[in-house]
């Protein structure tokens, strides 16, 4: 059934929300909805699943939302929307205007989606309190967190395509190694599309990446990834990079800015890697566009050795 949750301040410390079907209904929604603060802490779970593997049941994973002027994730905590069979994984929705991810180490905040059969991945979204169209005011992601759509093989062969990842922020920070990824590995589903919307900046550094891949011996192709942004900067080693390993293509990365700056070996780049079977050629590399919005960008800044455009 669904879950809902109305309070001022809302906390999970090592605890579990969990709304899940294993058979042809759906699994239920779940909705917290806080006036001041929702916090996830110490490897708490918020978490909606089809687990439908083994049987023709076509029930799907339930949307997660989180509306709260705050959204803490921070120590490992996990929100996870997840399918093994033909249902479809649920969404996630984070409504706030301030989201910040956090942790000690590379422990940070976690936002997973998940397929490992024939249903589709769910997407994960983060907007402002109003809705679609709004924009949180900040989105900080530091300590190795992370907003993850992915594909898996292994299980059925007949794996869906990953989610895709929206971000609608005025800024958008990632250090500590954080990453914006969809990923599909050794699926014959394709990864998702990652869509960054910042009204101010977005600013990479301390190796984080935002990425979409198709690793392995995977059939579906990596996703596009589109910022949008009147300032965009990585530095320390920081990357934004799409890539392919077997028949599938890479996606392609556009940019639009008025000012784009790569220092200290940080790079943007696409990339089709080497054919892993013979009797499967590889896919083609993604293309680089950098502009502003249907005008040239004002400034390209590429600056120390490593930093770089590659395809």
């Amino acid at each position: 059934g669904t879950i809902t949750v109305n309070a001022t301040q809302v906390e999970l410390n090592a605890g579990t929300i969990n709304a899940s079907t294993g058979g042809p209904g759906g699994a239920g929604v779940i909705h917290i909805n806080a006036t001041d603060r929702i916090a996830l802490t110490n490897r708490a779970i918020i978490a909606s699943a089809s687990e439908n593997l083994l049987s023709d049941a076509q029930g799907n994973g339930g949307t997660i939302t989180l509306h709260a002027p705050q959204i803490n994730i921070s120590g490992g905590a996990l929100i996870s929307s997840s399918t093994t069979g033909p249902g479809n994984a649920g969404d996630v929705v984070l409504e706030t205007q301030s989201l910040i991810m956090s942790g000690i180490g590379t422990q940070g905040g976690r936002v997973i989606t998940n397929t490992q059969g024939p249903g589709q991945g769910g997407n994960t979204t983060v907007q402002g309190l109003e809705g679609p169209e709004s924009a949180a005011e900040v989105v900080q992601l530091t300590h190795g967190s992370l907003l993850l759509a992915q594909t898996i093989g292994g299980l059925t062969g007949e794996e869906g395509n990953a989610g895709s990842i929206h971000v609608q922020a005025a800024t958008l920070v990632l250090d500590g190694f954080s990453q914006l990824s969809t990923a599909a590995e050794d699926s014959a589903g394709g990864a998702g599309t990652v869509i960054v919307d910042a009204t101010d900046s977005v600013h990479l550094s301390g190796g984080s990446s935002i990425t979409s891949n198709s690793a392995g011996a995977s059939f579906g192709q990596a996703g596009d990834i589109t910022i949008t942004s009147p300032t965009i900067g990585l530095k320390g080693a920081s990357f934004i990079s799409t890539s392919t390993e077997f028949v599938g293509n890479a996606g392609n990365i556009a940019l639009h800015t008025q000012a784009l700056s790569l220092t200290e070996s940080s790079q943007l780049t696409s990339n089709s890697g080497p054919q892993l079977f013979p009797e499967f050629p590889s896919g083609a590399a993604g293309s680089v566009t950098i502009q502003n919005q249907g005008s040239p960008s004002q400034s390209v800044l590429i600056d120390g050795a490593g930093s770089g455009i590659f395809t």
